[in-house]
């Protein structure tokens, strides 16, 4: 015997699959758009303390904004100043 299948049989499957797809979709913007915020977050206070925009932060520069032994242990490479990547690793851009 073969069994036909109504389009209102299909209906709930549908409905809920509709559901975690937008579900699903909302989540990975909403994820997306905080990345984005975090980044311009990050450049901002890279910014901000890149007073001579020459892309990177000097011990001088983060006075009062980073401690000294929080910038000694961000400087990887201990050349006395921060580039972006020092900065994000370090995750000073998380901090403020």
């Amino acid at each position: 015997m073969q069994q036909t299948f109504k389009l209102s049989n299909r209906i709930p499957f549908i409905v809920i699959f509709a559901a975690l797809a937008w579900s699903a979709s909302t989540a990975y913007a909403e994820d997306m758009k905080a990345q984005a915020d975090k980044a311009k977050n990050s450049l901002s206070l890279f910014s901000k303390l890149d007073a001579n925009e020459d892309g990177y932060v000097t011990i001088e520069e983060a006075a009062g904004q980073i401690s000294p032994e929080t910038f000694s242990a961000a400087d990887k490479n201990h050349d006395g100043k921060l580039d972006m990547a020092e900065f994000k690793a370090s995750g000073l851009d998380e901090s403020k």
